[in-house]
C-alpha cells in the first residue's frame, strides 16, 4: 500500500476490515525502508525465478508521512478512529502521524497570497460544497449536501494544496518545510 498512491491506498484502506486497517496503517507509519539485505534476498529470488540481475538498493516507502497522507483521504471519522486504535498501541506515534496530517480546517493557516494561488485553482462550485463542511465559525450551510459529497469536494481541495505544496507554490503545516 505503501507504494499506491494516497488516494488509492486510502480507498484500498476503507475495504479492509476495522483492525486490519489499524494494523496496515501502523505498519505504513513504522515502515522507514527496506533493508538492502531484505532487497539483495528478494533480488536473488528474483533473479532464479526470471534470470535476471539487478543492483537494488534501500527504498524508501511507508513511514509517519505516508500514514498521515493515507489517513489525509480517508472519510472522517474513519481517520479518527485508526488513530485512536494507533494512539492505544503506540501513542507518540500517533501523535507524530496527527502532527503530519493536513485536514481542510488547516487551510486557514495559509497566507493570503498562497490562498488566492489555491482559489484561482479551485471551481466556486466545489469550495461552496467544500466550505459546507467546514467549521461552523468559517460557514453557516443554507441548505442539505450529502456528506459525502462534502468530503470528497474537501479532498480535492486539499489534493490540490498538496500538489502545489510539492511544487513549492504554498507552503503548508506553517514552516517552510512543506509536510507532502
Amino acid at each position: 500500500m505503501a507504494h499506491l498512491e494516497t488516494d488509492q491506498a486510502a480507498d484500498a484502506l476503507k475495504l479492509l476490515p476495522d483492525r486490519t486497517r489499524v494494523d496496515v496503517l501502523l505498519r505504513i507509519a513504522t515502515l522507514d525502508g527496506i533493508p538492502p539485505n531484505a532487497l539483495n534476498e528478494l533480488n536473488e529470488i528474483m533473479e532464479r525465478q526470471f534470470a535476471g540481475n539487478q543492483n537494488l538498493k534501500s527504498s524508501n516507502i511507508g513511514g509517519v508521512q505516508c500514514a498521515a497522507n493515507i489517513l489525509n483521504f480517508m472519510d472522517s471519522g474513519q481517520d479518527q478512529a485508526i488513530l485512536g486504535e494507533i494512539a492505544r498501541i503506540d501513542a507518540p506515534l500517533a501523535q507524530k502521524i496527527m502532527d503530519k496530517m493536513f485536514v481542510f480546517d488547516d487551510l486557514v493557516d495559509l497566507d493570503d497570497r498562497e490562498m488566492q494561488l489555491v482559489l484561482r485553482e479551485v471551481s466556486v462550485e466545489r469550495l461552496g460544497l467544500a466550505l459546507r463542511g467546514a467549521d461552523i465559525k468559517t460557514w453557516k450551510p443554507a441548505d442539505r449536501v450529502r456528506l459525502s459529497d462534502v468530503e470528497g469536494a474537501q479532498r480535492e481541495i486539499l489534493a490540490i494544496v498538496k500538489r502545489m505544496a510539492d511544487e513549492g507554490t504554498v507552503t503548508i503545516g506553517g514552516s517552510a518545510e512543506a509536510m507532502l
